[in-house]
C-alpha cells in the first residue's frame, strides 16, 4: 500500500483529485498539507496544518510514495505582482 502527499486539496482540481485518491485502493494513507483544517473524516486522511512559507519545519512529514501538487491561483486573486511570483 502507498502513501500519497497532497498540496492544494481545497481548490477545484485538488478537491476532485483528493476524492479520486481516497477511492483508489492503491493508497492506504493520504497526507494533506493545508493552511486551514478542512472537514474530512476519511480514515485514510491525515491533515497536516502548515505555513507554506516555512515547509522546513514539516520536512519529516513530507515522506510518501507519490506527491500531488495542486496549488495555484489566478492573478486577479493576488493584486501584488511580487506575491504572485513568490518562490
Amino acid at each position: 500500500m502507498k502513501t500519497a502527499l497532497m498540496f492544494g486539496s481545497s481548490g477545484l482540481i485538488g478537491n476532485l483529485l483528493l476524492n479520486i485518491i481516497i477511492q483508489n485502493n492503491n493508497y492506504n494513507h493520504i497526507k494533506l498539507f493545508v493552511r486551514s483544517v478542512p472537514k474530512n473524516n476519511n480514515l485514510k486522511v491525515e491533515i497536516i496544518q502548515t505555513d507554506f512559507t516555512n515547509l522546513e519545519k514539516h520536512k519529516g512529514s513530507i515522506v510518501g510514495d507519490d506527491c500531488f501538487f495542486c496549488i495555484g491561483t489566478t492573478r486577479k486573486d493576488i493584486p501584488d505582482k511580487n506575491e504572485y511570483k513568490k518562490d
